[in-house]
């Protein structure tokens, strides 16, 4: 498994993301690279909802990111996305 620090924004309605706040713990598909993968979002100092529309610091799990020989040193852009659907994207911060 791979894990990956980033500052990440998951989008609101406004711009075509989710209606509604979700839960800390979300598991969108990363998308980088062509490649759509799962994961699991836990963003920091968030005790249950994840705020829309605002960046915020997370750790993102990444089951499968090793097996596709993903080598992150910061910098990276990735996609967030829910089946087609892009719901939020972020910058990888530190790989670990």
């Amino acid at each position: 498994m791979l894990e990956v620090v980033a500052e990440v924004t998951i989008f609101g309605a406004s711009r075509g993301g989710l209606r509604k706040a979700v839960k800390n713990g979300l598991r969108p598909s990363f998308s980088y690279a062509g490649e759509l993968v799962a994961c699991e979002i836990w963003a920091e100092q968030v005790d249950v909802w994840v705020p829309l529309d605002q960046s915020f610091r997370a750790r993102i799990k990444l089951p499968y990111g090793d097996e596709l020989g993903w080598k992150f040193s910061g910098g990276e852009v990735f996609g967030l996305n829910i089946a087609s659907h892009v719901i939020g994207e972020g910058v990888v911060l530190a790989a670990g």
